[in-house]
């Protein structure tokens, strides 16, 4: 499953480690292009919208309980009676909205 993170945060980070120009010897200066590089590359990344999907409930209610749930963003069955109490889906990690 992937982690939302902040774009700016990854990039203050990279940015964070850089050598002072000043200081710079032949290495440091390969070093900072390559910071230079890993930054360029994270501007243009597209942005990830976290997924959202909703539990439906599978199977006839019994006992207070429904046999199972089945994701609405990757459709997967859990027979777990309890999988509606998750916030996300185990399986595509899709932010449940209820």
């Amino acid at each position: 499953m992937n982690d939302l993170i902040s774009r700016q945060a990854a990039i203050d980070a990279f940015d964070g480690t850089k050598v002072n120009e000043e200081d710079c010897t032949e290495y440091d200066i390969g070093y900072n292009d390559g910071i230079d590089f890993a930054v360029s590359k994270l501007s243009v990344l597209p942005s990830a919208e976290p997924k959202k999907g909703k539990w439906i409930s599978f199977g006839e209610y019994k006992m207070g309980r429904y046999a199972g749930w089945i994701c609405s963003n990757c459709e997967t069955f859990f027979d777990d009676s309890k999988a509606n109490l998750y916030i996300r889906c185990p399986k595509c990690g899709a932010y449940m909205e209820e």
